[in-house]
């Protein structure tokens, strides 16, 4: 495994790495078309409209999303070569107040993935295993990690609901999402 450490911050406002000359992608997007925020709907469809043509895009954030769905916001997507899928078109970030933010939970978790592999945790230390969708009590958590540092167990989540200061999860109050990420009590007590 590449050892290298930089500090990095992980959060839906600083995750994607802008290309630069001589850069490692932490991930790269397929080729995305831009489009404006309509409305929200049914949680996972999302109204945008590009070139005047109004249509439907997969949201794959099951989140509240509240801070971001002002109309007339600009959103990314990018296209499914998939003729299967319903909704060819996924919403994959959105501009607020001039800042773009990944709403792909998907994305957001192989962006982590990718940080986690490449040393750029300097928590972690060098890692020299990373498993994915790791069993936990009832539930599955992203990642299981070790490194010359310790073991370690790694929830992602994806903010979308944040103020000038803070950012907030889960966004809209719904425990379910805690309850499949194990208690915190629960999992403070018990060792790896």
């Amino acid at each position: 495994m590449n050892c290298k450490v930089k500090k990095i911050t992980l959060h839906s406002k600083t995750t994607v790495r802008i290309k630069e000359k001589n850069s490692i992608f932490m991930f790269v997007f397929p080729p995305l078309f831009k489009a404006e925020f309509v409305k929200r709907y049914k949680r996972f469809f999302t109204d945008v409209v590009k070139d005047g043509i109004l249509t439907t895009v997969h949201n794959p954030n099951t989140g509240s999303m509240k801070n971001l769905l002002t109309p007339g916001n600009t959103v990314l997507c990018s296209v499914s070569d998939n003729p299967a899928r319903k909704l060819p078109c996924t919403l994959e970030a959105m501009c607020v107040n001039g800042e773009w933010l990944v709403v792909n939970t998907m994305v957001v978790n192989r962006i982590a993935e990718s940080a986690i592999n490449d040393g750029e945790i300097e928590e972690l230390g060098c890692v020299s295993l990373c498993r994915r969708e790791y069993p936990y009590d009832e539930a599955r958590l992203d990642f299981y990690v070790e490194s010359d540092r310790g073991r370690f167990l790694i929830e992602v989540k994806n903010c979308t609901l944040y103020d000038d200061e803070t950012v907030m999860f889960p966004d809209d109050g719904d425990n379910e999402r805690q309850k499949a990420s194990g208690s915190p009590a629960k999992g403070s007590e018990r060792r790896l």
